[in-house]
């Protein structure tokens, strides 16, 4: 055991040898400016005391010439010494930075040039740390929303599958049945269309800037597109739909049609749950500086107060996604990442057993100071 010790120290001392005649030439070559100056400065002084005594007839002593060279080259010496002495574990650690990868603190800095390329070495590798687990942390959302979304897409197969198999056996089918089919049918095959435009959405997300059209759009005719994409799904669950006001943005109007059928979407699903008739207001408006608003308010089951905060965060379903099947806890993440993109506001207030209301807010020009 103590020999393994001894070889490994031994091999440690082997390695730490080249890497500080390397930190010398790096610290040599970086005199090699200042050695030039000193040597012509040397050779111009030396030039100058030949002519001097030439000049005056006076004897040539070598010898003091020597000297002063020697003396000189001395003192250069022992300033290099020293100043090597003084930077070798930073000129050392700069050298492993290069040989060992991952990151370690620059240590020694004796000049204010060290320190400051430290403190920047120091600063670009926390940025790099940051957007690593920045990166990380959207891969594993992405990871994390790909197993959702393929989980929920197997429920309408097995639903259209199981009405396939329970009508395969009928020999013949009633126009009442023939309807009721035809309904379910629908009804399965648009959650598949709409989860595969969610997909579709959020590949979208990583090249924002490129899919981003900016436009003056009509946000009423925006609300009434929204509004005809869940229209069975508004007449089975009993809401009724009323937009109220007319305002002008320019935004990009794919992304705020995805918002709106996101958010009409939500609505619908929480207000199917509660019975009777319900009401779903779309209202919208503007003021004078050009901001404009849409506010969609539903009457459904509204969201428990110990939700609300946490509603935007990503597969969060809370107390209401244990009562929906179809809950994903993705839909308003979704929407909060094109608001901000978009350069929008976004605002949900609920009550429970009351309904939610959810407010997006344009500013006049904020799609132009996107960066």
């Amino acid at each position: 055991m103590s020999r393994s010790t001894a070889a490994a120290g031994g091999g440690g001392s082997g390695g730490r040898l080249p890497r500080t005649l390397r930190a010398l030439r790096l610290y040599a070559r970086g005199r090699l400016a200042a050695a030039a100056v000193l040597a012509l400065s040397l050779g111009a002084g030396s030039i100058v005391w030949y002519l001097e005594r030439t000049g005056t007839g006076q004897r040539m002593d070598w010898s003091n010439l020597l000297y002063f060279w020697l003396l000189s080259a001395a003192v250069a010496a022992a300033a290099f010494g020293i100043g090597f002495l003084r930077q070798r574990s930073y000129l050392d650690g700069l050298l492993r930075l290069v040989d060992v990868p991952g990151w370690r603190p620059l240590q020694g800095a004796a000049t204010p040039e060290q320190r400051r390329t430290a403190r920047m070495l120091e600063g670009l590798s926390r940025m790099a740390q940051d957007r690593l687990q920045a990166h990380d942390r959207e891969r594993e959302l992405h990871r994390h929303f790909v197993y959702q979304w393929v989980h929920h897409m197997k429920t309408p197969v097995s639903v259209i599958d199981l009405i396939a198999q329970s009508h395969a056996a009928k020999a013949g089918l009633g126009r009442e049945e023939l309807r009721e089919l035809t309904d379910s049918l629908r009804e399965e095959t648009d959650r598949l269309t709409r989860g595969l435009e969610q997909m579709l959405h959020t590949a979208r997300l990583e090249e924002f800037g490129l899919d981003l059209h900016p436009r003056r759009i009509a946000l009423h005719d925006a609300a009434r597109e929204a509004v005809n994409q869940h229209k069975r799904l508004l007449i089975a669950a009993g809401v009724y739909p009323r937009i109220e006001g007319e305002a002008w943005v320019e935004t990009d109007g794919k992304w705020v049609l995805f918002l709106l059928v996101q958010l009409i979407g939500n609505a619908v699903k929480y207000s199917k749950l509660k019975p009777g008739a319900k009401r779903l207001d779309i209202r919208i408006g503007s003021v004078a500086d050009g901001s404009a608003w849409i506010e969609v308010a539903d009457e459904g089951i509204g969201i428990p107060a110990q939700d609300v905060p946490r509603v935007f965060d990503p597969f969060f379903t809370g107390e209401n996604g244990r009562r929906s099947e179809e809950s994903t806890g993705m839909g308003l993440y979704l929407c909060r990442q094109v608001a901000g993109k978009l350069g929008l506001t976004l605002e949900l207030s609920s009550e429970a057993g009351e309904g939610t209301v959810v407010r997006i807010g344009f500013e006049s020009g904020a799609i132009h100071r996107l960066g």
